[in-house]
């Protein structure tokens, strides 16, 4: 359901990039960030129409600043 809502432009989605990886090859969604050091690595997408609002770049900031050592 979270993917689904992404993709309906309802907001953003932090998921295991291999639920994802056709929409991301499709260009439906984009990957924010690449792939951090984790062992199991979750990836931040969004549609793509989205990347310019604010509050996204701000919370896909704030989210790499919590997880990097």
């Amino acid at each position: 359901m979270l993917i689904d809502a992404a993709l309906a432009g309802l907001g953003i989605a932090l998921v295991l990039k291999t639920l994802v990886n056709e929409d991301l090859a499709s260009g439906k969604m984009v990957a924010l960030f690449q792939e951090l050091p984790l062992a199991n690595a979750y990836h931040f997408v969004c549609l793509p129409s989205r990347l310019a609002l604010p509050r996204v770049a701000a919370f896909r900031q704030w989210l790499i600043d919590e997880v990097r050592p």
